[in-house]
């Protein structure tokens, strides 16, 4: 078997493996998924990493509650803040980028005085880590 073979029947298998694996994000807008259907695994998807990212969070928090670092009503205002954060950044998406970056500096300024008022670095809000 010559060297152009063996790399036709390599490529052949790679395809045929990930195709048997269930790649479906490869056959989005395809046949076998219309554009209604990719509309959905979207937002399936966005809603799933949402609640993944949220879940997160809440246990970071939990430890920074066990640790002393924050009460628990300060963990019910971070994750009530983080909540409108999301839904603030969903109104964004229609804003053209002028009025979006001015809103976001807005919300920005919003945020620092928030987390100043309640006693809650800012860090703890955004996750970072300190």
């Amino acid at each position: 078997m010559n060297n152009k073979t063996k790399l036709i029947i390599t490529s052949l298998a790679s395809v045929g493996l990930l195709i048997g694996a269930g790649v479906p994000a490869l056959a989005v807008g395809h046949k076998l998924y219309p554009k209604t259907k990719a509309a959905d695994l979207a937002s399936h998807s966005a809603a799933e990493k949402h609640q993944t990212k949220q879940s997160k969070i809440a246990s970071k928090l939990d430890r920074a509650v066990k640790n002393g670092k924050i009460t628990a009503d300060q963990k019910a205002q971070i994750l009530a803040k983080l909540d409108e954060l999301h839904s603030f950044r969903e109104t964004l998406k229609d804003l053209p980028e002028p009025q979006r970056k001015e809103a976001i500096k807005a919300k920005r300024t919003e945020l620092k005085q928030w987390a100043n008022d309640n006693g809650i670095k800012l860090g703890m809000l955004l996750g970072q880590r300190r």
